[in-house]
């Protein structure tokens, strides 16, 4: 009996000992993953919305105009990040411009969000480089492996990233194409909100948004809109949408 007493002492002592380590090894992991999150000085910021705000009178300017805040990325809201390299700047007037003396910039008298950007970048691309609406929706987008998931009736967005948009993604390899990112979050979260608008107004609850082959379309027929087949290229279905209502969903 005293022998057995004896043993379980010593498992118990074993098992606090792996917790131990466990919590050490845990502990370690967080503390250098937390490390990978830079900070962002107000000079910093104030310099940015400053070249941001001076690229307002040309949209595609704006909308092509990065800035460079810090090395490495930066969590802005739980679980969603911020490449600092490249920091697109309608990202940088959007979470910064207010307290910074920055200008809304704007486009057909709208202040230009990250998904309006994403429509000025396609606009240029097809309607003044002359690329076609698979190149464009490419460039402006990237491409997604097969497992990315946009579901828009639930707002479920699972992105997996096999080639990076330039503007999507830009920066360096800090930056891992498959982290949530905060643009990615406002660009896919306000296109479900206008893909859902048009389903409930005008398209009978047609559309939806897929992966084929890498790249990404807005699925279903919509007459009304001018989406007459399957799998249209984002970039174009994008412009088929009214401008005033991708702003005003």
């Amino acid at each position: 009996m005293k022998k057995r007493g004896i043993d379980m002492a010593v498992e118990l002592i074993f098992v606090i000992l792996i917790m131990l380590v466990v919590a050490v090894i845990v502990i370690k992991l967080f503390t250098q993953q937390a490390s990978k999150i830079g900070t962002i000085s107000n000079t910093e910021i104030q310099q940015a919305v400053s070249t941001c705000t001076s690229a307002c009178s040309n949209p595609i300017d704006y909308c092509s105009q990065y800035v460079s805040i810090g090395n490495g990325y930066t969590e802005n809201s739980p679980g969603y990040y911020l490449c600092e390299n490249s920091v697109p700047c309608t990202i940088v007037n959007q979470l910064y411009g207010n307290s910074n003396n920055g200008q809304s910039c704007s486009y057909q008298g709208y202040s230009i969000t990250p998904l309006d950007c994403m429509y000025i970048e396609c606009q240029y691309y097809i309607n003044t480089l002359d690329y076609n609406a698979n190149q464009a929706t490419k460039y402006v987008f990237g491409q997604y492996a097969s497992s990315t998931e946009i579901n828009v009736s639930n707002g479920n967005v699972e992105l997996y990233i096999s080639q990076p948009s330039t503007i999507l993604y830009p920066g360096p390899s800090t930056c891992n194409g498959n982290i949530p990112t905060w643009i990615t979050n406002q660009v896919f979260g306000a296109l479900i909100n206008v893909v859902n608008y048009y389903n409930q107004n005008y398209c009978a609850g047609n559309l939806s948004i897929i992966v084929q082959n890498g790249e990404i379309y807005v699925n279903g027929i919509c007459p009304s809109i001018n989406i007459n087949q399957d799998q249209t290229p984002l970039c174009q279905a994008l412009l088929d949408f009214q401008y005033n209502e991708l702003n005003s969903v």
